[in-house]
């Protein structure tokens, strides 16, 4: 059985400049789609790297019991191309719980 549609929420990115908060004029498209997913329930880690063309965006749930899988996406900017990342390898951390490593391939 699926989920109410009032659980589900779009994650868009908005590229932006600090100095004016106008659109970002580098970017093809200011306003990129990630993805469709599920309320973020609980405490989650968003993390992003910026690196040349190239925008890292990591989201982790903290939370042990939490229906969200982590998330890696890796995102051309300039062209406004989400690319979503498997992420195998998920293992235990020896930092205890709520840490987790990452091999990716």
């Amino acid at each position: 059985m699926g989920l109410p549609s009032d659980r589900n929420m779009i994650l868009e990115m908005r590229l932006l400049m600090f100095s004016t908060g106008q659109p970002h004029p580098l970017a093809e498209q200011p306003i990129i789609f990630i993805t469709t997913t599920t309320v973020f329930i609980g405490y989650t880690l968003v993390s992003i790297e910026i690196v040349g063309d190239f925008l890292a965006l990591l989201i982790i749930s903290k939370e042990e019991q939490d229906e969200n899988e982590d998330m890696f996406f890796l995102v051309r900017w300039k062209k406004g191309e989400t690319y979503h990342v498997s992420v195998s390898g998920l293992q235990h951390d020896p930092r205890g719980p709520g840490h987790r490593s990452y091999l990716m391939f």
